[in-house]
């Protein structure tokens, strides 16, 4: 008998290992220590080791020892290196401050909600969600950032809407499951080919694939009637390196929120070829979403009440709500990614993307005028109406990579196209369902952007220096629902985004880092539709970061300050536009001035305490308020002067300890079961950006 010990490179034990004879007649398994007993017969001896997240290995064993022989695994990326997804992907140590989930670390938190609750415990960041239970339409702030001021990428290619900059995760339920690794950058970040990168990046990566064939099936349960089901599939290793994944998902919601209700439906496909130097890899997505209107919110009136729940979507019907007070949507995302290793420094990317939509949402609008609608008659009627949106987004992402031991360069090129199509139909008039359903309105929207970008790091001893340079164009042309005639405008921007970040090594455990670049935003399609004469300019945003790393087997420690300067920020002041609609204003200057602290400890191999701290001044320097007068039917004006800017709380505190209560692994059961008690704290926020104390949400 000869005991063993099988760890990876950092020393850490690897239990589950599979450890068998060339024919399978014996085989064992390491326990939690990473330890095996193996009973030798005739010596030389051979046995091979299998482990689904490390390299297969075999080992020959020449002769009896007394003492436990360590063997050591290399890991095995069950994803494609994030190189092959874009340069937007930053490493551990960058100047860019970022927090990272890996797939363990995804996989034991996820259970039901979506992406906005899994990374909610994360720096400077807290979770919204309309239904009130993370199902359904759910949002997510970071530094106080709403998700039209998030950068989102799916393997590179822009999830955010063109037109309204919106992240909407209901469209793509599940998204979670295919996921392998999850990255939020804090800042402006790098500039890849995203859409917005004003502020804060979510970077999602679903390049991963098992070598071994397998069948997943997934079940959760949870309170207001809330169940998943998922099937994940896996064909392993193919002949000729192909490899297929797919994945079909189900979540069902009644939510908080009365009617909240929730039917959710996704399915994804992952077809690959990887080569030694060459990688193929076909994604589909398919999300279908149906949700019951709760994006109202509640009246505060209703907080503190046993109507705590109240919904006002649908109460405009007499009697009892609409019961069909819905939005329903469909979008599918198709992504061709190529990746080429050239040499050993040389290395290309192409990706094509393609992704259509189509929805509706419906409601019960009640003492309509019959003109507004394109009806005949003159008194007021109650109608059941439907606004769809159909839209097509495609493009291309193209780059090339040098990697050298003293710099690595990163150059590229995107360009995407968006055509939507806007209408209104009339399902009901006082009750009577209409023949052929008309429209009251049509127009269509176009948006087309290219940028090119480039990154340079320069690696010296000590220090690394990082430039980061986007050029972006943008053509946009749009329509106006309020106008009879179908007039098309038209708009342009041309944006340079330069930045510049730093990290010093100061000793082997501290690291000094800073990162600083402007960032611009073009106004999103409600600006401009609801636009008078005078058309919104675009946004401009100064991000400074400086901040220190510690960093020891168990302890490590992040100190970062932030102060994020805008120039023309868009926010609602209460101003009506020439048609009597509500419109957001350019305020010529606004900051964010914080502190992140962040701080993980080991003390022992089963206990990790996580805490994060995020403490801000968020202000507008000056700003008009519209105030409407009712009685003579004018708007009247009030200044303000350094005041919140609006939902932006003071402080923001994560509180996390992890205990690994028990780990059992056997030949046929691997048991682990661990208790995560966490707390969040969220400071009070404003409503608005007037600073009244009846605007504040605690």
């Amino acid at each position: 008998d000869i005991v063993m010990k099988v760890t990876d490179h950092n020393g850490m034990a690897i239990d589950g290992v599979e450890v068998s004879s060339k024919n399978k007649i014996q085989s064992v398994t390491s326990d939690r220590f990473g330890i095996i007993h193996w009973n030798i017969g005739n010596l030389p001896d051979t046995i091979y080791l299998e482990h689904l997240n490390f390299i297969h290995k075999s080992v020959t064993i020449n002769e009896f020892s007394n003492t436990t022989t360590t063997i050591i695994l290399d890991e095995y990326k069950p994803f494609l290196p994030q190189t092959e997804i874009l340069s937007s992907w930053v490493k551990e140590n960058s100047s860019v401050v970022h927090s990272t989930l890996d797939i363990k670390k995804i996989n034991s938190e996820y259970i039901l909600q979506d992406v906005p609750y899994l990374i909610q415990h994360l720096p400077s960041s807290y979770s919204t969600s309309d239904a009130g239970n993370g199902i359904g339409y759910t949002g997510i702030r970071i530094r106080g950032l709403d998700p039209s001021q998030i950068n989102v990428l799916v393997n590179g290619v822009a999830f955010n809407d063109a037109e309204s900059q919106g992240v909407y995760w209901v469209d793509l339920p599940d998204i979670i499951s295919s996921a392998s690794t999850i990255q939020v950058q804090r800042g402006i970040g790098l500039s890849g080919a995203g859409q917005v990168a004003f502020g804060s990046s979510i970077l999602i990566n679903t390049n991963r694939f098992n070598p071994k064939p397998f069948l997943q099936i997934e079940s959760g349960l949870g309170s207001l009637n809330t169940w998943r089901s998922s099937i994940l599939f896996g064909t392993g290793n193919l002949s000729h390196h192909w490899n297929i994944e797919g994945r079909f998902s189900t979540i069902h919601s009644s939510g908080y929120i009365d009617r909240a209700r929730s039917r959710l439906f996704s399915g994804g496909l992952s077809i690959s070829k990887v080569l030694d130097k060459r990688s193929f890899r076909l994604h589909i997505f398919d999300g279908m979403e149906q949700t019951y209107q709760a994006w109202n919110g509640v009246p505060e009136q209703y907080i503190h009440t046993d109507k705590r729940t109240f919904n006002t979507a649908g109460t405009e019907k007499p009697g009892n709500p609409y019961e069909n007070q819905i939005d329903r949507y469909r979008q599918t995302n198709f992504q061709f990614i190529h990746h080429e290793q050239i040499n050993s420094t040389w290395s290309l990317q192409n990706t094509l993307h393609y992704t259509p939509g189509k929805g509706y949402y419906e409601e019960y609008k009640a003492d309509q005028k019959p003109s507004k609608y394109k009806l005949q008659g003159d008194s007021k009627i109650d109608i059941v109406r439907r606004r769809f949106l159909s839209n097509d987004f495609l493009g291309s992402i193209h780059s090339v990579a040098l990697n050298k031991p003293h710099y690595d360069l990163t150059i590229g090129a995107a360009w995407n196209y968006y055509n939507g199509m806007h209408f209104g139909q009339v399902i009901l008039a006082d009750g009577k369902r209409l023949s052929n359903d008309p429209e009251y309105y049509r127009n269509r929207a176009s948006k087309w952007t290219d940028m090119a970008f480039g990154k340079m790091e320069l690696k010296f001893k000590k220090i690394n220096i990082l430039g980061d340079l986007q050029v972006r164009n943008i053509n946009y042309k749009y329509g106006k629902e309020s106008e009879i005639e179908n007039n098309t405008y038209s708009v342009k921007h041309h944006f340079f985004n330069p930045k510049l970040g730093f990290t010093w090594q100061l000793h082997s455990e501290i690291q000094l880092f800073g990162f600083t670049g402007i960032a611009h935003r073009e106004p999103n399609r409600d600006d401009y539709v609801k636009a008078d004469l005078l058309l919104p300019k675009a946004e401009k945003l100064f991000d400074h970061e400086l901040g220190l790393r510690f960093h020891t087997p168990s302890l490590h420690i992040e100190q970062n300050f932030y102060f994020m300067n805008y120039k023309d920020q868009l926010i609602p002041t209460g101003k009506l536009n020439d048609v009597g609609s509500y419109i957001r204003s350019n305020v010529d200057r606004s900051y964010r001035l914080g502190s992140e602290t962040s701080i993980r400890w080991s003390p022992i191999e089963k206990i990790t305490f996580n805490s994060n701290l995020n403490f801000s001044q968020n202000r507008t320097k000056e700003f008009i308020e519209f105030i409407d007068n009712w009685d003579n039917g004018t708007q009247e004006t009030l200044l303000h002067k350094n005041q919140p800017i609006a939902f932006s709380p003071t402080h923001i505190i994560n509180i996390e300890l992890i205990w690994h209560a028990l780990r059992i692994n056997s030949k046929l059961f691997k048991h682990d079961f661990s208790l995560t008690p966490s707390y969040q704290s969220v400071g009070r926020q404003s409503l608005d950006g007037t600073g009244d104390m009846a605007s504040i949400l605690k």
